[in-house]
């Protein structure tokens, strides 16, 4: 049988890991596209990937990759939270996720290439802050500068998209799992500074497991789902301080202190208003249409099983 090949764009993150993880070597060809091939080398170092760089000189490269796969997975983008948004840092978010759709837009319609499945990473962010409002893939792009990236993003490869035979765009929550930034520093935090909660009382997080998050994946790969957008989030949202309650429970620890919003503002500005004090009550309407069924329907089943050891 032959291999089906498959090129992932932002391999080397949480989300890009977890997915290779899924991928049987005997069944696709994988090839992983970085800017940093040492770093990517370094976290794949199995002898079964192909690597391409992702630099201005390497545009045959990445030609001959996308002429071999009939699968692209893109999940390019700088991390909104890694540092405080000024300018500069604003324009990274964004050119880091838009730059890579249009030259894949350029070069799929240079070369009349035709993906069978293409896959596009997103956000849940695309819906701006709106409180406690339930909202499902039907609802239209938000306010606010997180909702403009994602609006961009999903719109960066449009070339992709219509001429794949299969396309999906990721509405991404909050994913947890051992390995997630947010789950180690929140146990750096609960176990020496005791426990804390962000957020304000109506704020809701929309979150998922990275196993789930892998699995639906893997789900789209082999096209088990209609085509479209998916908000991949757990159908239990949580308020955030019950976020931070049932972390701390499942540590057998207490949350004692609330930061107080204006302290989050002046340090982290424009961040903590969009990220850390606003949230979205997602629900994945079309993945409970298509019958998938969660493995980690309920946020207390999820921390038991990524702090259990």
């Amino acid at each position: 049988m032959d291999k089906k090949g498959i090129l992932i764009i932002g391999a080397t993150g949480f989300i890009g890991k977890a997915i290779i993880q899924k991928l049987d070597s005997s069944v696709y060809d994988i090839y992983i596209a970085s800017r940093n091939l040492e770093n990517a080398r370094k976290i794949f170092p199995e002898n079964k990937y192909n690597f391409i760089s992702l630099t201005d000189s390497s545009e045959q490269q990445l030609v001959e990759a996308l002429i071999n796969c009939s699968i692209i997975i893109n999940l390019a983008g700088e991390n909104i939270g890694n540092k405080r948004w000024t300018d500069r840092q604003k324009e990274k978010i964004f050119d880091s996720r838009l730059i890579v759709g249009s030259i894949l837009n350029a070069l799929l319609a240079k070369h009349g290439i035709r993906p069978e499945v293409y896959i596009q990473a997103s956000a849940i962010g695309y819906y701006g802050n709106q409180g406690e409002k339930r909202l499902t893939e039907m609802n239209e792009v938000g306010k606010g500068f997180l909702a403009e990236v994602c609006d961009a993003w999903e719109s960066s490869a449009c070339v992709a998209r219509s001429t794949s035979k299969t396309d999906y765009i990721l509405r991404i929550g909050l994913v947890i799992g051992k390995e997630a930034l947010i789950v180690k520093k929140l146990k750096l935090a609960f176990k020496w500074a005791g426990g804390v909660k962000i957020g304000r009382k109506n704020q809701m997080i929309s979150w998922i497991h990275i196993d789930d998050l892998a699995e639906i994946v893997l789900l789209m790969i082999n096209q088990k789902l209609e085509k479209g957008e998916y908000n991949l989030v757990a159908p239990n949202a949580e308020y955030a301080h019950d976020f931070y309650r049932l972390f701390a429970k499942s540590l057998n620890r207490f949350t004692w202190f609330v930061i107080p919003p204006k302290i989050l503002q002046i340090i982290f500005g424009q961040m903590a208003e969009e990220v850390l004090l606003s949230g979205q009550n997602a629900f994945p309407e079309k993945l409970l249409m298509n019958n998938y069924k969660f493995k980690y329907p309920s946020l207390k089943e999820a921390f038991e099983n990524i702090l259990r050891n």
